[in-house]
């Protein structure tokens, strides 16, 4: 049997979560059985189904993304591991940069908001 490279575990990735289009509720009911330990300032995790949807669905994809490597990782050769570590810095930025732009968004549109429903008084 071939071994697995970091090419395979990348390939898995994308096939189960990336190329994955799994409804918001879904992805709450995964992110609730994964086991993160979200504090938030007040209440439960089932908060997490008022948050905003960037927010659920990156939390969704680190928690498959973490099962995925938990499993096949330490089979890698260390130059595979090094690629495969790369790879996921990557991601991690573009994930940073992703919920940062659409909490951003989000933000805007509040306060436009705000301002159009001040402007009619």
């Amino acid at each position: 049997m071939r071994r697995r490279t970091a090419f395979d575990i990348i390939k898995q990735i994308h096939s189960e979560i990336e190329e994955q289009t799994v409804p918001i509720e879904a992805m709450v009911r995964d992110i609730q059985m994964m086991g993160f330990k979200i504090r938030p300032l007040v209440g439960d995790i089932s908060i997490i189904t008022k948050m905003h949807d960037e927010v659920v669905r990156s939390l969704w994809k680190v928690g498959k993304i973490d099962e995925i490597i938990n499993n096949y990782m330490y089979e890698l050769d260390e130059d595979d591991q090094d690629r495969l570590i790369d790879y996921l810095k990557k991601m991690e930025v573009e994930a940073e940069n992703r919920i940062r732009d659409s909490l951003q968004k989000k933000k805007q549109n509040f306060l436009k908001n705000k301002l159009t429903q001040n402007r009619g008084l």
